[in-house]
């Protein structure tokens, strides 16, 4: 699977198979992200995209509060995982 296909397909997933549910994609679209990988979900109106960092916590609490969030899944690109395994902010 190429880098940066893996949110897509799980938002579809999501959208597809809880007709009540909203997804927000976080993503600092880095060397792996790339926005084309979207359009499929860019007219959608349960899917919002934001491009940002998971650790700035102002945007996040923002999110959360602005998109009433209840839960959330963190899939963190290669680079977070494999240089930041102590703390994904540090």
């Amino acid at each position: 699977m190429e880098p940066g296909l893996l949110v897509p397909i799980l938002s579809l997933f999501f959208l597809e198979s809880i007709p009540d549910n909203a997804v927000v994609n976080l993503d600092l679209l880095t060397y792996a992200g790339d926005k084309a990988n979207l359009r499929e979900l860019e007219n959608n109106n349960r899917y919002t995209f934001v491009e940002g960092d998971i650790c700035n916590r102002v945007l996040v609490e923002d999110i959360f509060k602005n998109h009433n969030i209840h839960g959330s899944l963190w899939y963190p690109g290669r680079n977070r995982f494999v240089y930041r395994r102590n703390s994904i902010c540090s």
